[in-house]
């Protein structure tokens, strides 16, 4: 190793944990502090061989592959588990029909043996399987979760168990927040109607919702422009044409159920496994239990007795149809439903070459997969500040931590380490029955977030709509972000925007102004500061060279956008503000110089001081308590924790103005950023 790798303090800090006597280990680290790049080194230094999942593909093929670069004689065989996008047969596929871009996964077509496959010597998604020795196997958890899913699975896990020492599950917040796939069955723009107001009485809405329904995909069969003139003028046919009689109430026509049954019409009859998907989303969503579900729901949205922050706006039901798709009753196994699941996605991609439909339509087939597939189903609603009420038919993917718990079952003593600097109060222990889960304060042995200062706003700016959010207050935003530039040269910045239509807004927008450009791969250039988004694969993980950095605000979502994985109104509101410190702390350290020499500093727009203590700060048992303020105008968080993980230095000044003069970043404390450090 080279010269101050094996006396690093993160590396004797990852050694204690791998030598400790405890199976089952929670590392409590500060992000980009270099602890993942410790224990990766500490397994290779030991001898031990790795199994670690990531949350994306960005830190798997860069933060762990990095890891060569601090070794000197020896180099490490570091294997990635690919995609099945990778898979030189499907890349094939896709040659040929390029809507398989469009799908969110697919199955492979012949099962990985030299026997079954003519590319099995040389594609990149055999190469664990192939090799005869190796030090790290990296994947992500995506991946782990669509191995437990095949046939396959017994391939992998098997080399994993005979040959591998240490799991670690990085960035291991993630099991907090389990994926949900939303359909929306019900759109309500006057809550006081039962069904939206599209008047079947009145030409232009049909003609309005056929136009709306072929924008988002949809085609309808022996139907073109005449018919629909034809329709405008006959609506009573075509109602009866389409089978939309029980889309109508009182007159007016549920337009989202509408959409699902003009859906099963673009169907021709031969794709018989897709229109049968369709059949059996179609009987889940119009089942008396939905539809109780949906009324019961839109009555506590509409309860003025309870307070919005107390309501949990969701109803579970049991799917009582998730085996009326499954043609075979006799068997559920596995490999059964993968096999349905191959034959749907076969008819799938033959009507993607004859019809070539739009990404939408390809994402409506695999949602309402996931829903059919669901044995617990979620009613969830919402209300937006005009009264809109929206109603989501929720699938939760139930199989992420079954898939997690099979997994660990064929792991049996072997070291499992969950790492990350923003730990919620997730219950491992689900996931390890009757076991003792270790805490273990890696903290931030070289003192990096002494050098990161964060300056909050003097005032708090709402991502939402209103008179005090971020649309609203752009112009301001504008200016400050101009008087920055302006100070410390634009290039040296990264900003951190909420979603993707504020990053596209903002590059836009200092493009006008002259602060950003970009290459013609659609890169920025070293003029231009680096712009990206929460969640981002370069907000989280991942190395940046620069130090300094602007949040335009938090990544905070509805209130009641958690409600579907949660239990009650108050753990809803727990995990939202956890989502949203934890997206933003994860991003802010980005700016970190992860070897604590070189200062860095980062102004966080339209965050009040109170909200950046509660970013970031972070440790052991932590807990979340809300209160609200006698004067109910406003909320109190109150975070406690058994131990502190080592916090920034947050600098308050009175105004901005004096945020933006009297910090004082010299030519020096920026000579030198611009260069990468590995070592994160």
């Amino acid at each position: 190793m080279r010269d101050g790798v094996l006396h690093d303090k993160r590396t004797i800090k990852a050694l204690e944990i791998l030598d400790s006597d405890d199976a089952i280990i929670k590392a409590f680290k500060v992000a980009r502090a270099g602890a993942t790049t410790s224990l990766v080194l500490a397994c290779i230094l030991l001898g031990k061989k790795l199994c670690i999942i990531e949350p994306t593909n960005k830190i798997k093929s860069e933060t762990i592959l990095n890891v060569n670069k601090l070794l000197a004689k020896y180099r490490a065989k570091i294997i990635q588990l690919y995609n099945n996008f990778e898979c030189i047969l499907i890349k094939a596929r896709i040659e040929a029909n390029p809507h398989l871009e469009n799908f969110p996964y697919l199955l492979k077509p012949v099962q990985c043996t030299e026997e079954t496959c003519i590319h099995y010597n040389e594609c990149k998604v055999t190469e664990f399987l192939r090799s005869d020795a190796f030090d790290v196997v990296a994947f992500t958890y995506d991946k782990l979760n669509a191995i437990m899913k095949t046939s396959s699975v017994a391939q992998i896990l098997d080399k994993i168990r005979d040959e591998c020492d240490v799991v670690i599950f990085d960035e291991a917040h993630k099991f907090a927040f389990p994926n949900t796939i939303p359909i929306n069955i019900l759109e309500l723009t006057n809550y006081e109607a039962k069904f939206p107001p599209i008047d079947i009485s009145n030409i232009n809405d049909v003609e309005t919702l056929i136009l709306k329904f072929e924008k988002n995909g949809g085609k309808l069969q022996n139907v073109d422009d005449s018919d629909i003139q034809k329709y405008k003028n006959n609506l009573d046919g075509f109602i009866t044409d389409f089978g939309l009689e029980d889309c109508v109430t009182d007159g007016y026509m549920n337009e989202r159920r509408a959409y699902f049954k003009l859906l099963l019409n673009t169907i021709p009859k031969e794709y018989k496994k897709l229109r049968k998907l369709v059949q059996t989303f179609l009987q889940i969503i119009n089942s008396k239990d939905v539809t109780t579900a949906e009324t019961n729901v839109i009555k506590h949205i509409l309860d003025s007795e309870v307070k919005t922050y107390e309501k949990h706006q969701t109803m579970q039901i049991d799917n009582v149809y998730n085996e009326l798709f499954f043609i075979d009753k006799s068997s559920k196994s596995v490999e059964d439903v993968v096999e349905i699941i191959k034959l749907l996605m076969e008819e799938l991609e033959n009507y993607c070459v004859e019809k070539s439909p739009n990404r939408d339509f390809v994402t409506s087939i695999f949602d309402m997969l996931n829903v059919v597939q669901n044995p617990k189903l979620t009613i969830h609603g919402m209300q937006d500040t005009n009264n809109n009420i929206t109603i989501n038919i929720v699938a939760m993917d139930i199989n992420f931590l079954n898939s997690i718990r099979s997994f660990l079952s064929s792991m049996e003593n072997k070291k499992v380490i969950y790492t990350t600097a923003t730990f919620t109060d997730f219950d491992y222990g689900i996931l390890h029955p009757h076991k003792k889960i270790k805490d273990f304060m890696f903290g931030d042995p070289l003192n990096t977030n002494e050098k990161l200062t964060i300056f909050p706003d003097t005032k708090i700016i709402s991502p939402f709509h209103g008179r005090n959010s971020f649309y609203n207050h752009r112009h301001e935003v504008e200016q400050k972000c101009v008087t920055l530039f302006r100070s410390y040269g634009a290039e040296n910045f990264i900003i951190f925007c909420v979603n993707i239509a504020e990053w596209n807004y903002w590059k836009d927008r200092f493009k006008e102004l002259g602060y950003y450009e970009e290459d013609k791969y659609g890169n920025a250039t070293e003029n231009s500061p680096q712009l990206t988004y929460y969640q981002a694969s370069d907000a989280m993980g991942v190395e940046c060279d620069k130090r300094m950095g602007i949040a335009i605000g938090i990544q905070h979502i509805p209130k009641h956008a958690h409600d579907p994985i949660t239990n009650s109104a108050e753990l809803s509101q727990i995990s939202r503000l956890h989502y949203a410190y934890i997206n933003a702390f994860q991003a802010w350290s980005r700016v970190k110089d992860p070897n604590g020499k070189e200062l860095s500093f980062l102004f966080a727009l339209g965050c009040n001081e109170s909200e950046v203590r509660n970013i970031v700060k972070w440790g052991t048992n932590p807990k979340m308590q809300i209160n609200e303020y006698e004067d109910k105008r406003a909320r109190e968080i109150i975070r406690t924790f058994d131990e502190l993980i080592p916090e920034p230095i947050v600098q308050v000044e009175k105004s901005w103005s004096d945020i933006s003069t009297n910090v004082m970043v010299s030519k020096a404390c920026l000579e030198g950023t611009q260069k990468i450090c590995h070592y994160i």
